[in-house]
């Protein structure tokens, strides 16, 4: 208990408060001696004690004392299931924050948005966001500056009406938090200058940029949609093609001119967005740069084309992005399994065997574990081949009504007879699922 107090005194996770809060009043058994706390653990501990009359009396002490450090426990106080030690912990609270707004805030914000939804808890979260609303600056100061997402975000939320353009603008450019970007961005586009808003265009947060589209579109100016055509996010060229729709364009003739000018991942994946021309897509699969090539095979998969004979080739493509979506495109279809296995050879590259094993496995059940026992001494997959037979006998096994074939049992057989890895237990259960005979 000693030790959670310290990290909870130590720390600024606003959960170590209420996880000290539980283990305290649980605590039922003290164990051996162990050397005397500071005092300041000691308050605390007693504020989290299972008595009310000590955590009662702690509340006062806490008090007495003014140290801010300790002030995160009357948070905890103020939500107390005790009337009389809730209605006391609220009292000190106020007057800490009459006192020192800027310190009482920073020690309650944190865990009285936690508490709210507590039974209890309401009443010092309600304190906290009118402090936001209408407190002193200083308070809104502490909390903008807050380490806390969620104070943070309550601050940007409730106290918007006070804050400056510059840092408005400041927020939308280096808050490390997209909810808080996107929502000073929204408030920036309402104020209905489009110089202001022309410039979150260059924001590096996607969702910014496509409320700038939207916004900007809403106003009648089409060029901003029209160069979001080939922006790198799909949310930001998704919301400039519903623009220029709405505007009477069509942004798929718009991605088929790019095309042939200047065909980069952006103009293609615009082109799998929009409903483009599959043939013209598909001499892509063989572009030089990998970005293209991955585009191209996710863009041909949207439009619903899956080209087997193109993709299986690409299996052996020297890029693993490229082999991870034609995985997701081949799979359910009837594939080479002789191309197949040489995949999955030692002698091709990690990637390429990674991605024959997640299509053989997929392909049906005693495949799946015909595959996996024959890795299973394997250096690259073995631990993969281990875990996905132990899988498939808790999850699938009890359901796989497929009936293998005479041959296969016998290839089986014979890797599970040559297995020294899987454990005997295991041997047997997949004897068992696959009909042999120990």
């Amino acid at each position: 208990m000693i030790t959670a107090a310290r990290l909870a005194l130590a720390g600024d996770d606003p959960g170590l408060w209420t996880v000290l809060d539980l283990r305290a009043r649980s605590y039922w058994w003290r164990g051996p001696a162990v050397p005397d706390p500071s005092p300041e653990v000691a308050v605390v501990l007693a504020a989290c004690d299972r008595s009310g009359r000590v955590r009662e009396s702690a509340v006062t002490d806490i008090a007495r004392r003014g140290n801010p450090a300790l002030w995160p426990v009357l948070a905890l106080r103020c939500a107390d299931w005790v009337p009389e030690i809730r209605a006391r912990a609220r009292e000190v609270a106020l007057r800490c924050l009459g006192e020192l707004p800027g310190a009482a805030f920073q020690a309650f914000a944190p865990l009285a948005l936690l508490l709210a939804k507590r039974a209890e808890g309401q009443w010092l979260a309600g304190v906290v966001e009118a402090n936001l609303r209408e407190g002193p600056p200083e308070v809104l100061a502490v909390a903008l500056a807050s380490s806390n997402r969620v104070v943070r975000r309550a601050a940007y939320r409730l106290a918007m009406g006070r804050l400056p353009l510059d840092r408005l603008l400041s927020a939308v450019r280096s808050d490390d938090d997209t909810v808080i970007r996107l929502h000073c961005a929204e408030a920036l586009i309402r104020m209905g200058d489009l110089d202001l808003t022309r410039s979150l265009l260059s924001s590096g947060t996607a969702a910014v940029r496509a409320e700038a589209v939207h916004a900007l579109g809403s106003a009648g100016e089409r060029g901003p949609a029209e160069a979001a055509l080939t922006d790198r996010n799909r949310i930001v060229r998704e919301t400039a093609q519903a623009v220029l729709r709405r505007a009477g364009s069509d942004p798929g003739g718009a991605y088929r001119a790019l095309l042939a000018v200047s065909p980069t991942p952006a103009v293609i994946a615009g082109m799998g967005e929009t409903g483009g021309d599959t043939e013209l897509l598909r001499p892509f699969l063989t572009h030089p740069v990998t970005r293209v090539r991955v585009e191209t095979v996710r863009a041909l998969r949207r439009l619903g084309d899956t080209p087997v004979g193109l993709l299986t080739p690409m299996l052996a493509d020297p890029a693993a992005a490229v082999t991870r979506q034609v995985v997701v495109s081949l799979r359910g279809h009837e594939l080479d399994m002789s191309f197949l296995l040489r995949q999955l050879g030692v002698d091709q590259p990690p990637h390429s065997r990674f991605a024959a094993y997640r299509l053989l496995t997929a392909r049906d059940a005693w495949t799946r574990i015909e595959t996996n026992l024959a890795l299973l001494d394997d250096a690259y997959l073995g631990g993969r081949a281990h875990a996905d037979i132990a899988s498939w006998l808790r999850n699938s096994a009890a359901t796989s009504y497929l009936v293998p074939t005479a041959e296969r049992v016998t290839r089986v057989d014979a890797l599970l007879r040559e297995s020294t890895t899987l454990g005997e237990h295991t041997v047997s259960l997949v004897r068992f699922h696959m009909g042999l005979h120990r």
